[in-house]
């Protein structure tokens, strides 16, 4: 069996659950997805294998441009 992954959002609080994916590959692709639908940022992570990765919401990304 593969490794799952949680995918949770950070918009406008603490973080919230939205689905498991059964592996990284797939769960990357929908982390992408959701963080450019969504207002906030996305992270996914894997109690089996310790992965956690995030993914920026384009408008983050750039307000931390911004500040640099």
């Amino acid at each position: 069996m593969g490794t799952t992954f949680h995918i949770f959002i950070t918009a406008g609080g603490p973080a919230r659950y939205l689905e498991t994916v059964k592996n990284l590959t797939a769960a990357r692709k929908r982390s992408k997805q959701l963080a450019h639908n969504v207002s906030g940022d996305c992270f996914l992570c894997s109690t089996q294998s310790g992965i956690v990765e995030l993914m920026e919401h384009q408008t983050t990304r750039r307000r931390k441009d911004d500040r640099n």
